[in-house]
């Protein structure tokens, strides 16, 4: 059996984030359009969780349980875009790319300072191809980063995902039949390290009433 003992030794405060955003919307061309903002976030008195003697046998006999205190904080900068350009009118490309850089104490081993990628970015490209037919494709990238409170490093991740669908009209309603393959490159890992789902493929139909 897994036991946890938690000790409340009292005196918390509210976690605390002052932000600041500067950003800009607007069409660079008539089918380009930009979206982007600069960010700086500082977040304090955030609470973490440390080995605190207790008075009471605690199992498996340790004389130690888990309490909250303030302790950490972190300061989050970095920038977001995303660029859509539509050069026809049943075609659309949308690039996004986000850069993030923490600087923690990490304070009771929460790794803050390494809990984002420092790089990712995505790329998706959309196409009508006419008589109910369309397709997509999608690309991610992500740099390494390390989830708080973990220490087992996620990697790198390059993934491709693509999309073909149709719709049609079925009793008077409209539906959609539609064929999915994900991890077409090579199998990524996803939240965890040991968790690597692997290509898949599925077809789906969905259909709307009103």
């Amino acid at each position: 059996f897994f036991t946890q003992t938690f000790a409340s030794s009292g005196g918390l405060d509210p976690e605390e984030i002052t932000s600041g955003e500067l950003g800009y919307l607007g069409h660079l061309a008539p089918s380009v359009t930009l979206d982007v903002r600069l960010f700086n976030d500082l977040v304090t008195r955030l609470i973490g969780t440390y080995d605190a003697p207790y008075t009471e046998p605690v199992p498996p006999g340790n004389g130690v349980a888990y309490d909250f205190r303030n302790s950490g904080k972190a300061r989050i900068m970095g920038s977001e875009l995303q660029l859509q350009w539509q050069p026809q009118p049943d075609t659309r490309v949308v690039f996004g790319y986000a850069n993030v850089n923490i600087e923690s104490n990490n304070a009771d081993d929460a790794w803050y300072s390494r809990s984002a990628p420092r790089n990712s970015l995505s790329l998706l490209a959309l196409r009508d191809l006419g008589a109910g037919w369309n397709a997509s494709g999608a690309f991610y990238y992500q740099d390494p980063m390390l989830y708080v409170d973990d220490d087992e490093l996620l990697d790198t991740v390059w993934r491709v995902d693509l999309r073909v669908a149709r719709r049609f009209q079925l009793a008077g309603s409209s539906a959609e039949a539609a064929l999915v393959l994900q991890n077409v490159i090579d199998p990524q890992p996803d939240y965890y390290p040991d968790s690597v789902p692997q290509r898949i493929g599925y077809f789906t139909v969905s259909l709307q009433t009103r």
